[in-house]
Protein backbone atom coordinates (compact mmCIF):
# COMPACT_ATOMS: atom_id res chain seq x y z
CA UNK A 1 0.00 0.00 0.00
CA UNK A 2 1.60 3.58 -0.91
CA UNK A 3 0.79 5.97 1.85
CA UNK A 4 2.06 9.92 1.60
CA UNK A 5 5.00 8.62 -0.64
CA UNK A 6 5.92 5.60 2.20
CA UNK A 7 5.98 2.24 0.79
CA UNK A 8 3.70 -0.40 3.09
CA UNK A 9 4.58 -4.08 2.75
CA UNK A 10 2.22 -5.97 4.51
CA UNK A 11 3.95 -8.19 7.49
CA UNK A 12 2.28 -11.36 5.80
CA UNK A 13 4.00 -10.88 2.79
CA UNK A 14 6.46 -13.58 2.04
CA UNK A 15 10.56 -11.71 1.83
CA UNK A 16 10.67 -13.22 -1.71
CA UNK A 17 7.69 -11.30 -3.07
CA UNK A 18 9.20 -7.91 -1.70
CA UNK A 19 11.02 -6.54 -5.06
CA UNK A 20 7.75 -6.80 -6.95
CA UNK A 21 5.34 -5.36 -4.20
CA UNK A 22 7.81 -2.36 -3.94
CA UNK A 23 7.82 -2.09 -7.58
CA UNK A 24 3.87 -2.42 -7.78
CA UNK A 25 3.53 0.56 -4.97
CA UNK A 26 6.00 2.74 -6.82
CA UNK A 27 3.89 2.29 -10.22
CA UNK A 28 1.37 3.22 -8.06
CA UNK A 29 2.93 6.48 -7.00
CA UNK A 30 4.05 7.12 -10.38
CA UNK A 31 0.42 7.42 -11.58
CA UNK A 32 -0.71 9.95 -8.90
CA UNK A 33 2.22 12.17 -10.14
CA UNK A 34 1.29 11.84 -13.31
CA UNK A 35 -2.27 12.53 -12.43
CA UNK A 36 -3.19 8.99 -14.59
CA UNK A 37 -6.64 7.73 -14.59
CA UNK A 38 -4.94 4.57 -13.77
CA UNK A 39 -6.14 1.45 -11.30
CA UNK A 40 -5.09 -1.51 -10.17
CA UNK A 41 -4.72 -3.75 -13.10
CA UNK A 42 -3.32 -0.42 -14.71
CA UNK A 43 -0.68 -0.92 -11.70
CA UNK A 44 0.20 -4.41 -12.90
CA UNK A 45 0.56 -4.29 -16.26
CA UNK A 46 3.10 -1.55 -15.36
CA UNK A 47 5.20 -3.47 -12.72
CA UNK A 48 4.78 -6.19 -15.24
CA UNK A 49 6.92 -4.14 -17.74
CA UNK A 50 9.23 -2.70 -15.37
CA UNK A 51 10.24 -6.16 -14.08
CA UNK A 52 11.11 -7.83 -17.05
CA UNK A 53 10.77 -5.36 -20.02
CA UNK A 54 9.95 -6.57 -23.56
CA UNK A 55 13.51 -6.26 -24.62
CA UNK A 56 14.59 -8.73 -21.75
CA UNK A 57 12.12 -11.51 -22.22
CA UNK A 58 13.87 -14.68 -21.24
CA UNK A 59 16.25 -13.52 -18.72
CA UNK A 60 16.35 -14.10 -15.32
CA UNK A 61 15.52 -10.88 -12.88
CA UNK A 62 16.91 -11.85 -9.65
CA UNK A 63 15.19 -9.98 -7.65
CA UNK A 64 11.96 -11.44 -7.90
CA UNK A 65 10.37 -14.79 -7.26
CA UNK A 66 10.91 -17.40 -9.86
CA UNK A 67 6.69 -17.41 -10.13
CA UNK A 68 6.48 -13.90 -10.53
CA UNK A 69 8.88 -13.98 -13.16
CA UNK A 70 7.01 -16.76 -14.70
CA UNK A 71 3.72 -14.33 -14.45
CA UNK A 72 5.74 -11.38 -15.98
CA UNK A 73 6.61 -14.26 -19.01
CA UNK A 74 2.72 -15.27 -19.48
CA UNK A 75 1.37 -11.88 -19.48
CA UNK A 76 4.46 -10.12 -21.93
CA UNK A 77 2.86 -13.83 -24.19
CA UNK A 78 -0.59 -12.64 -23.45
CA UNK A 79 -0.32 -8.89 -24.62
CA UNK A 80 1.53 -9.79 -27.56
CA UNK A 81 -1.39 -12.30 -28.57
CA UNK A 82 -4.06 -9.91 -27.97
CA UNK A 83 -2.29 -7.19 -29.97
CA UNK A 84 -1.51 -9.84 -33.27
CA UNK A 85 -5.20 -11.25 -32.87
CA UNK A 86 -6.30 -7.48 -32.99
Amino acid sequence: MHLDGSIYIPRWAPVETEAELITHERAHGWAVRRREDANEADAWWVTVHLTIPEARLGETNPHVSAWFQGVCEEAHDSITFAMLSA
